[in-house]
């Protein structure tokens, strides 16, 4: 399947879409505001919709346990752990260093340090030493494309996990998550396409 080189949705549409949206807070308003004032790729923060969608899907699931791979500033990963459940946790993985301080600055703004650990490095080296793969009920919110097979096999466990991806020509990933975490010869995707702007695949 090759990537799609066309916008998915129109800004019009787009620009709908956020005005019919429960509106977002303070907290997340300035962290989209501080990305395009001090980073060269504003849009890689998740922004009101797409923020909105992943807060609403991690509200609905309730989890206990999450992942997020890619967390860019940390607006997705303040979406993401407010739909946790009281006792649930969010492990936050950014391979770039010099977003730390700004993602730990927002989630102790947003008084989410309790819920959220963030981890600064490569998600295929960080993954084995969380201990403990993820299991059905909990959510693993990818926001990156990752290509390594055995790399995403760590993320699901036996019952598999519900995945979010931000990248819908990841086929390797939706076979894993789609068959309980087994890898098998055919595997049945059944993909739903979001027509986000960055294309949300479940």
């Amino acid at each position: 399947m090759k990537p799609l080189t066309i916008p998915i949705t129109s800004a019009l549409v787009e620009d709908y879409a956020e005005k019919h949206t429960s509106p977002e807070d303070a907290v997340l308003h300035d962290i989209y505001r501080w990305a395009h004032l001090h980073t060269p790729q504003p849009r890689m923060a998740s922004g009101h919709y797409q923020g909105r969608l992943l807060q609403t899907f991690s509200e609905m699931i309730r989890p206990k346990r999450a992942i997020e791979i890619g967390c860019f500033v940390g607006y997705s990963t303040i979406c993401i752990a407010r739909g946790l459940c009281e006792e649930g946790r969010l492990d936050a993985i950014e391979v770039n260093e010099e977003y730390e301080d700004i993602i730990l600055k927002n989630l102790n703004t947003a008084n989410l340090t309790d819920k959220v650990k963030l981890h600064i490095g490569n998600a295929l080296e960080v993954i084995p030493q969380l201990g403990e793969s993820i299991d059905n009920g909990d959510i693993c919110v990818i926001l990156v494309l990752i290509v390594t097979l055995d790399g995403c096999l760590a993320l699901v466990g036996e019952n598999g996990g519900r995945v979010i991806h931000g990248n819908h020509t990841a086929d390797k990933v939706h076979m894993i998550v789609c068959d309980g975490g087994a890898l098998l010869c055919e595997v049945i995707i059944r993909l739903l396409i979001l027509p986000q702007r960055n294309h949300l695949a479940l």
